[in-house]
């Protein structure tokens, strides 16, 4: 599996003007509400606390966050389909829900669902229409559909937004290696690897890019500081044995083909 350039969202609520959106979900119940007395019986002892419709939306809160919690943490052991239901869990109780809106794209278009994954996104747009996170996401699904000139106009504006970022100029890089503009492909992958070094779909990208260029001793350099610090990743290492062939090193590349098959099991 290829090293993922999506950028994920942790949080529910629309972002400060900031690129990726950061931190826990900041949409926390009152202290307090939610809970009941309960006597031994399972009766309720005397008046229940935080029954009034501010408290029972507080309680509804803190159940969605909960479950988008849940839905991340599935997402990130590799449970994609319980993840996906419990993303539209909470879109079913919050359908503004950024980050609910935003992953679930994800997922879906990693799965190859792209259409249904675009729904998402425009759909987390309208709930934050300058978040460089989403309009990233959106530029790389355009880019997986073929709209290259849509996905470009997405992916210049996320870079407007957060020029500083990263996920924006790696998506656009790929789209440019998609359309055969490796020259401008590499322009923008140099500039993410001279901003973070060790950033894994930049230089994975970076070296499929150089061996479109013929540059294959520095498409290797690349691959070869990707595997470094992704190890577990097959496709970085099949891609190296291609390029061990080009350079008529066949025990090299069979070590990585072999490397390859180990991590993908086949």
């Amino acid at each position: 599996m290829r090293p993922s350039n999506h950028v994920p969202l942790d949080r529910g609520l629309p972002h400060e003007r900031k690129g990726t959106v950061n931190g826990t979900a900041n949409r926390r119940p009152a202290h307090g509400a939610g809970r009941r007395t309960v006597s031994s019986g399972g009766k309720a002892a005397g008046p229940v606390e935080g029954d009034d419709p501010t408290s029972r939306v507080n309680r509804g809160v803190a159940e969605g966050e909960e479950t988008f919690e849940a839905a991340i943490s599935a997402a990130r052991e590799g449970r994609r389909e319980e993840a996906i239901e419990l993303y539209r869990t909470v879109l079913q109780a919050d359908p503004n829900h950024l980050g609910a809106r935003n992953n679930v794209g994800i997922l879906l278009d990693e799965g190859g669902l792209h259409d249904m994954a675009l729904e998402h996104f425009r759909a987390a747009l309208e709930v934050d229409p300058d978040n460089p996170s989403v309009l990233t996401n959106l530029g790389a699904t355009l880019g997986s559909l073929g709209r290259y000139p849509e996905g470009e106009r997405a992916l210049d504006r996320a870079i407007g937004l957060d020029p500083e970022g990263v996920g924006p100029r790696v998506n656009l890089a790929v789209l440019h290696y998609r359309r055969g503009l490796y020259a401008r492909a590499e322009r923008e992958l140099q500039t993410v690897c001279k901003r973070e070094a060790g950033h894994v779909p930049a230089l994975f990208y970076r070296g499929k890019v150089l061996n479109r260029l013929g540059r294959v001793d520095e498409a290797l350099a690349s691959l070869e500081r990707a595997a470094r610090l992704d190890p577990s990743n097959a496709e970085i290492f099949y891609l190296m044995g291609v390029l061990y062939d080009q350079k008529h090193l066949p025990e090299e590349a069979a070590v990585m083909y072999r490397r390859a098959r180990e991590l993908s099991g086949s």
